[in-house]
């Protein structure tokens, strides 16, 4: 284990880390750690350290933390051609047109953000090794490992949706995941896991998490026992254990259940949701890449106008420059990409629409989105979906999934593991510029590079 002095002096760098971000590198250079400040006499170091909004969710003007890179290659973004000439770098271009080595050379904060916060993790886990547990501390103990734990795996988990193939029962053993950090020396050298490997790191990490946590914390940054079923659900989802991913959702919805009515939602404000409002479970902020994306517009008009998602979620720039994505639940400029009922709706229903379930599987789908559409004179427009075999119901929820889920970094995951499915992979085409771009079902490139600075510094990482 390293010295106790290392460990000051980093968790000193990392309690300062949001003030850090906003100098420039010669300001952090020059930044001398005083030991004292981080003395970890107590649990309130690591506390602070796991309540640091910015680095551990993402919340603030730098600080972003949720990939952004998962919603620029979808179907769901369209970047008209006088932008993408204009106003889009050359990364950015690689990302949306689906290139081999998008960014070529450059350091990205896709993957560096949720490095950092397993960075964070480790040190607080390495640190309370130090610090007994004992009847007086024992809840904060605990709280403070079992949000150490959760946000480790919430990192691992959003890597995992970049740099990770599809999970495979097949191939999962032999594919390829993300290293795997479990230590807070930052020299740390690097190795590749499995696929495998990669998701039972995260499933591991988010069961012990559960055990420790509260069910409900009062800030909805902070993680709960709720929100270690919520990331359970979305994880056996992305494996297709239905069984498992229908269990932890219906774990947290049979705590609170509660569903917002977009009818109660003005539909001129710019920003109608507000932050942690009842839905939320977890917030977490997405990385903002660029301003000049818009809604692909034949997904926009997908939505039926009595659908109030229609009105809320977008608003028209000018009437020739399309739309863009207005209706995330952090009530502000910054996407949401963390943890909600929504999600869970969904994951129950598509779960118990593939075992065969379709009575609950209609149940869910029909009150959720029973919810999202326009009331006149107290009459619902939304006739509710009927009896229907279990494939087109799959389908519908599928649909439903994507019109809900937008701009949360779900879209890309969602099609990787849709892709293995032949009846219902998709190629995804662009017409950029008059240059006609695509990408296969499970094709290579759904897997992003790991960026060239990590592979120089870490040449012996395939192994």
């Amino acid at each position: 284990m390293q010295s106790l002095r290392k460990i000051r002096i980093r968790i000193a760098i990392l309690l300062m880390l949001p003030l850090l971000l906003c100098c420039s590198k010669t300001d952090f250079l020059d930044v001398k750690p005083n030991e004292s400040m981080a003395e970890p006499r107590t649990l309130d170091h690591y506390q602070a350290l796991m309540d640091s909004d910015g680095a551990m969710n993402g919340a603030g003007t730098s600080l972003q933390l949720y990939p952004g890179m998962l919603e620029l290659g979808t179907d769901n973004v369209w970047i008209p051609d006088t932008r993408y000439i204009n106003n889009i770098d050359e990364q950015l271009r690689g990302i949306y047109t689906w290139q081999e080595t998008p960014y070529a050379g450059l350091e990205i904060r896709d993957w560096n953000r949720p490095y950092l916060a397993v960075l964070n993790c480790n040190l607080v886990l390495e640190g309370l090794n130090g610090l007994p547990r004992d009847a007086s501390n024992g809840d904060q103990w605990d709280g403070i490992k079992g949000a150490a734990l959760f946000h480790r795996a919430h990192a691992f988990s959003m890597l995992s949706s970049l740099f990770v193939p599809a999970y495979d029962q097949a191939t999962a053993d032999l594919l390829k995941g993300i290293p795997l950090r479990m230590s807070a020396d930052v020299n740390e050298k690097l190795t590749l896991s499995t696929v495998k490997q990669t998701y039972n790191r995260i499933l591991e990490d988010l069961k012990e998490a559960a055990n420790l946590l509260p069910m409900e914390t009062q800030y909805k940054t902070r993680p709960s026992k709720r929100a270690c079923w919520a990331l359970l659900s979305r994880i056996y989802l992305w494996m297709s254990d239905y069984e498992q991913s229908n269990y932890y959702a219906d774990l947290s919805l049979n705590v609170n259940d509660d569903l917002l009515d977009y009818n109660m939602y003005s539909t001129t404000t710019n920003y109608p949701f507000p932050r942690f409002n009842a839905e939320v479970i977890f917030n977490c902020n997405m990385i903002f890449l660029t301003s000049h994306y818009r809604m692909d517009t034949t997904f926009y008009r997908s939505y039926d106008n009595n659908d109030l998602r229609k009105a809320l979620f977008y608003k028209s720039q000018n009437p020739t420059d399309g739309y863009r994505f207005y209706g995330n639940y952090d009530g502000t400029t910054y996407f949401f990409a963390g943890l909600a009922n929504d999600e869970l709706y969904l994951n129950r229903a598509e779960s118990y629409a593939r075992m065969g379930m379709i009575e609950q599987a209609l149940a869910d789908l029909n009150t959720l989105i029973g919810k999202r559409w326009r009331v006149i004179s107290g009459v619902s427009t939304f006739v509710p979906y009927g009896e229907m075999d279990r494939d087109a119901l799959i389908d519908v929820i599928l649909e439903e999934r994507r019109k809900q889920l937008v701009w949360r970094g779900l879209r890309w995951p969602d099609l990787k593991r849709i892709n293995l499915e032949s009846d219902r992979a998709t190629t995804l085409r662009r017409m950029v510029n008059g240059e006609l771009f695509e990408i296969q079902p499970n094709d290579l490139r759904y897997v992003y590079p790991i960026p060239d600075p990590v592979l120089n510094l870490n040449p012996n990482i395939y192994p």
